[in-house]
């Protein structure tokens, strides 16, 4: 039999024979394997509320501060040739100064979106998407072609706040209008093992939400419930 000469007090007294060092690897083996899930979903955990936090700071920071700059109002959500126009409005950087949210957080906010990953979209290159309805004079799904024929929202107009989404976890995706992917409208499901989105309210609250929990209709009577921040329709 095989035989480790093991240490106790400084002297050599006795020895491990190999079938205890192979039973002390195989709970160590097995102790390994119940931990790894958990620290993996204790990371995903953490990435998923760092997102979350940086959607609040979007309000705070960004969508709430404008609004106190521009007599209440909410800065619209499209103009031709800007892609997503709220979104580049509000961010800051070198050659916008006067914007509200760092790139670091508007742009690169979310873990779930690695900046090796926005670096290859080809569309839009932001963490976060912005309501379509907020300035539409309808609930036509077409676009506003110039912001003429727009709404001017004032934040403090909005209708139920708290259960109207302003912006939602985004993928190459610009405007958010319904729950699942709809041309560029829909959020993306990068949490909770890709089955829910984080989503951010008029009232400023921010909250996960996961498939099974939201309409998948694109109706208006859920665009009414969840996006039109304005009445009547």
């Amino acid at each position: 039999m095989y035989a480790i000469r093991k240490i106790v007090n400084g002297k050599g007294c006795c020895y491990f024979t190999l079938i205890e060092l192979l039973v002390v690897i195989a709970i160590i083996a097995i102790l390994a394997s119940m931990l790894l899930p958990a620290l993996s979903n204790a990371r995903g955990r953490a990435r998923d509320l760092h997102c979350l936090n940086s959607m609040k700071t979007v309000y705070t920071a960004g969508i709430f501060m404008y609004t106190m700059d521009h007599d209440d109002y909410l800065v619209k959500n499209y103009q031709p040739g800007f892609g997503n126009y709220a979104m580049n409005l509000l961010e800051k950087y070198q050659f916008h100064p006067e914007g509200y949210v760092e790139r670091a957080i508007i742009r690169y906010g979310c873990p779930s979106l690695p900046m090796e990953k926005i670096a290859t979209l080809s569309t839009y290159q932001y963490a976060y998407s912005y309501n379509v309805y907020i300035n539409r004079p309808g609930l036509s799904r077409g676009w506003i072609t110039n912001f003429a024929e727009s709404r001017h929202i004032q934040i403090n107009s909005v209708k139920a706040p708290a259960s109207k989404i302003i912006s939602a976890d985004a993928e190459n995706v610009d405007w958010l209008g319904v729950f699942f992917a709809y041309g560029t409208e829909g959020p993306r499901w990068r949490h909770g093992n890709n089955s829910s989105s984080n989503f951010l309210f008029f009232d400023g609250h921010a909250q996960p939400l996961k498939k099974t929990e939201v309409p998948t209709g694109i109706t208006a009577a859920v665009a009414k419930k969840y996006f039109v921040p304005w009445e009547p329709y």
